[in-house]
């Protein structure tokens, strides 16, 4: 190749995170070349995304002047500019099963998420969401190809030259790995760790099906709430695992009749079984609950199932001479509380400015990429060891009702605290607000309330494994979590009763849940969260809340009727009509 050939970045595939990244330096005139084995759109899952996932997005989106992520934050911003298939998630729902029992429906959570009303929590229907951003990277000025298979990748103080199948050969300043479980640099380095540094230890078997009717209609009684269970993510847990609903119909902004389903399970409690297909065991592990079993009567896969075994795998490192590898190639942990966007947008968000300052300055020592291997192994920690103890906490629904406090805990303060940066920005304009979220060994852990919230974490940590060896009971465990958490000065309890045993639900839509965390972290809180959380441009606040309540009823109207124009003028998405054929 000639000099003029050589790219800035190399980016290997082309998901959420690699082609997020490709526009981003595409955006700001770097030249990058994104290859990709396969092609879009294409199946992927990896579909919920939580408060923060979300508001990760839009403040990469903001902080790299790409304003085609924020067309990714909202099922009303998808259906306008990606495709009317994408689902809504403004429920957080649990429901615990026992073997050969109905569900009990006091033993259902209903945790209606925050309106942000410039963001929601939302279902994406990733080969539609996945498909648009190779578009909006090659629109940057991203040169992508397809169908190319990398076979070698070399590596030196001068830069990379990756060789394909078809014996191309690329040459660039800096190589990025976005190919996820198979990363070819994984294993040409051996950075792929043998045995998965992880004490959690799942399987899965999934697929998307239609004809999956609300859980709600199935219950004996009605569940409180401003949004009913079908219109978020729902999950069933029992003992050795849990089930993903996550339906893509379930909001007027989507046409897709699709919802995708699958079941996490512990390998040792459920080994996976020789001679028995993927199918046969999910319907023999839902046919052992009742409830489950009610709830997915009629539903038809539309694909294939795909059975796995361990799926959790890590790498030694993440960043080194010359490379980085994104967040799902260098490791996964497991689908449960959908962090894995999550992380791929921190990650994306602190290698991007890294990656062009190195780039203007010519200079790729490892200083500048060294937050990033301590990131990664940040992200992979912290998943570890909340996923383990969820699975531990399924064991008994005294200690999963427990556990569940503790993880809302989590996603809370950090959204708070990612919310106030955000709004103040709003408010000001100035962009210090969205520069400076990865000072921290992990973004949001730089806080004040992060070592007591660890600390919270890690006395679970400490009673379910006393659980486990039998020296305590797990009502005796439950109960002193419950204890712990009450006395946790640092949780706004009056926005939600995090240490009532009781309290199975909270909807924190509400105008009044709002006021009464914003005025206990105003007047209660510990004095360093009054600054870094709870100070609030609350003039912005207002004008953002009232504008959304008013328009929001407008907005829906809005995109219903697009929908259905694009119902009567053009013919379904093909990628949505592909996925219903197969």
């Amino acid at each position: 190749m000639t000099e003029q050939d050589q790219y800035d970045t190399i980016i290997l595939g082309s998901g959420i995170g690699g082609a997020s990244l490709a526009a981003i330096l595409a955006r700001h005139g770097y030249k990058v070349l994104m290859l990709e084995k396969g092609q879009h759109p294409r199946f992927a899952i990896g579909e919920a995304a939580f408060f923060r996932t979300c508001l990760w997005i839009w403040l990469t989106g903001q902080r790299y002047d790409v304003p085609e992520l924020l067309n990714i934050v909202s099922p009303e911003a998808i259906a306008e500019h990606v495709a009317p298939t994408s689902g809504q998630k403004q429920s957080f729902g649990q429901a615990y099963h026992r073997a050969g029992e109905p569900v009990r429906i006091e033993e259902v959570h209903n945790i209606v998420t925050p309106l942000a009303f410039f963001f929601r929590d939302t279902h994406f229907f990733r080969q539609d969401i996945d498909d648009y951003l190779v578009k909006v990277a090659v629109g940057y000025g991203t040169d992508y190809r397809d169908h190319t298979d990398v076979t070698h990748i070399d590596l030196d103080d001068d830069g990379v030259t990756v060789t394909t199948a078809a014996g191309e050969r690329f040459s660039g300043r800096y190589f990025v790995d976005g190919a996820g479980f198979r990363s070819p640099l994984a294993d040409q380095l051996g950075l792929r760790d043998a045995m998965p540094r992880t004490r959690t230890n799942s399987r899965s078997i999934f697929s998307h099906f239609t004809n999956v009717q609300p859980f709600d209609d199935t219950l004996d009684g009605e569940i409180p709430g401003s949004y009913r269970l079908f219109e978020g993510t729902l999950h069933h847990a029992f003992d050795g695992g849990w089930f993903w609903v996550i339906p893509f119909n379930n909001t007027e902004h989507s046409e897709n009749p699709l919802c995708s389903v699958g079941v996490m399970l512990d390998r040792d409690k459920f080994p996976r079984p020789a001679d028995v297909s993927a199918e046969d065991e999910f319907w023999q592990i839902v046919n052992r609950f009742p409830g489950i079993a009610a709830h997915l009567q009629g539903a038809q896969s539309v694909r294939p199932y795909v059975g796995t075994d361990r799926i959790q795998y890590t790498a030694s490192q993440a960043a080194g001479p010359r490379y980085t590898l994104l967040t799902h190639s260098h490791s996964f942990v497991d689908p449960l509380y959908s962090r894995g966007m999550m992380w791929t947008f921190e990650n994306v968000y602190a290698l991007g400015h890294r990656l062009m300052s190195a780039l203007d300055a010519d200079d790729f020592s490892m200083e500048r990429f060294e937050y990033l291997n301590g990131l990664a192994e940040a992200q992979l920690q912290q998943a570890d060891q909340m996923v383990h103890n969820a699975y531990r906490a399924m064991a008994h629904f005294d200690t999963w009702n427990a556990w569940l406090r503790v993880f809302i805990a989590g996603e809370l303060l950090p959204g708070l605290y990612l919310w106030r940066k955000a709004l103040q920005y709003i408010a000001t304009g100035d962009k210090k607000w969205v520069t400076d979220l990865d000072t921290g060994p992990k973004p949001c852990f730089e806080t004040s309330f992060a070592a007591p919230y660890q600390a919270l974490v890690d006395y679970a940590d400490k009673l379910f494994g006393q659980m486990e060896r039998g020296e305590i009971a797990p009502e005796s465990a439950a109960s002193q979590l419950f204890e712990r958490i009450q006395a946790s000065d640092f949780l706004p309890h009056p926005g939600y009763a995090f240490g009532d045993p009781a309290a199975l639900h909270n909807d924190f839509t509400l105008p009044t849940t709002l006021a009464k965390i914003i005025l206990w972290g105003k007047l209660k809180a510990p004095v360093e969260m009054r600054t870094e959380i709870f100070d609030l441009p609350l003039g912005t606040l207002q004008k953002i809340e009232m504008k959304g309540r008013l328009l929001d009823p407008l907005r829906k109207a809005w995109a219903s009727q697009l929908v259905r124009w694009a119902g009567r003028n053009t013919p379904k998405h093909k990628t949505l009509r592909s996925a219903v054929s197969r």
